[in-house]
Order: structure tokens, then C-alpha cells, then sequence
């Protein structure tokens, strides 16, 4: 890009000298001249400012393409350490779950909630035997016990 940059503004320069030369031609040819035909030394320097402004176009335009696709490498550059750092994570996580620590864990987890479970419906039976001799209202109470010990669906 920098390289282009360089060409550019180089090509930019020699056609500023050509357009001077150019004029000076003009100024000089008007002078010296008799004919309404332009010399041959001004028919030259147009050619040749035309054909240089012509690659000045083509250079901006490589040179803006060559910015878009720096860019493009740029984004994509991010994008691939993004995925990069999300596949360290998920890996970390995929060792984790690897890790026979973690599994007893989760076992040990599921046997207290089953011994939650069967303490929860115990107590709620021996609430509702209880409750009509203590005259109390246990009904929410119960329910919520219910909803508790009910199974997962």
C-alpha cells in the first residue's frame, strides 16, 4: 500500500511538471505560430499528460482496492484471534467436563437432591397428618412441598 502510495504521488508530480512544460509550450507555440494546429512538441506532452493521468487513475483505483483489502485482512485477522480465543475456552470447558472431579460432583449433587426429594415428601405427609390435630393451616405450605417433590419433566 505504502509502495503504492509512493507511485502514485510520483506519477502525480511528473504530471504537474508535464502540465507546466505544457503551458510554457502553449505560450511559446501561440507566439511562434501562425497556424491554429497545435506543434508537434505540444501534441506530444498532451498525449503523454493524458496517458499519465490515465495510470494516475488506474494507481488510485489499485490503490484504493489494495486499502480494501487491507482492511479486509485486518478484519479477518480479528475474527480468526476471536475464534482462536473462543476455541481456548471451549476447550478449557471440554476439559473440565473430562475432569472425574467434576462428574463426582455432579453425583454427589444428584444423591443429596434424590435425599431432598424423599425428606421433602416425608415431611409433607407427616404435616398434613399433623396439621388437623394442631388446627393450623398448612395448605401453601403443602403445596409448595409439592411442587418440590414433584419429578422433573
Amino acid at each position: 500500500v505504502d509502495e503504492l502510495r509512493q507511485a502514485l504521488a510520483a506519477k502525480e508530480e511528473h504530471v504537474l511538471q508535464l502540465e507546466q512544460q505544457l503551458q510554457q509550450l502553449r505560450e511559446v507555440s501561440a507566439v511562434d505560430r501562425q497556424a491554429d494546429a497545435p506543434s508537434e512538441p505540444v501534441s506530444r506532452l498532451q498525449q503523454e499528460v493524458l496517458e499519465l493521468r490515465r495510470a494516475r487513475g488506474e494507481d488510485a483505483a489499485a490503490l484504493d482496492e489494495a486499502q480494501r483489502a487491507l482492511h479486509e485482512a485486518e478484519r479477518t485477522e480479528q475474527r480468526y484471534l476471536e475464534v482462536a480465543r473462543e476455541n481456548r475456552k471451549l476447550r478449557q470447558d471440554l476439559s473440565a467436563l473430562e475432569d472425574e472431579g467434576f462428574w463426582q460432583e455432579i453425583e454427589t449433587l444428584q444423591q443429596r437432591n434424590e435425599q431432598a426429594t424423599s425428606l421433602v415428601r416425608e415431611s409433607k405427609e407427616a404435616l398434613e397428618r399433623m396439621a388437623p390435630a394442631a388446627a393450623m393451616d398448612v395448605t401453601s405450605l403443602v403445596a409448595r412441598l409439592e411442587v418440590f417433590a414433584a419429578p422433573a419433566a
